[in-house]
């Protein structure tokens, strides 16, 4: 699953998912004010966006979240 972060690397971590059929990428459009605000911005694109063999499901986007989050 791809990683996309914005604002600043050390903030306070906020996972975002767009709504379908936006990718992590659109957290750009965010850059400035998760950086203003002291933000890390963390927004994945679903792993079946990119890997067609991926099957949608919960677990295929909160295993890899999960490890993320608890570092």
């Amino acid at each position: 699953m791809k990683i996309h972060e914005f604002g600043v690397t050390h903030g306070n971590p906020v996972i975002v998912f767009f709504g379908t059929p936006q990718r992590g990428e659109a957290g750009a459009e965010l850059d400035g004010l998760a950086s203003a605000h002291g933000i890390r911005l963390i927004c994945p694109t679903r792993p079946w966006y990119d890997d067609e063999a991926t099957i949608p499901s919960f677990d295929a986007v909160t295993d890899p979240v999960g490890a993320l989050a608890t570092g």
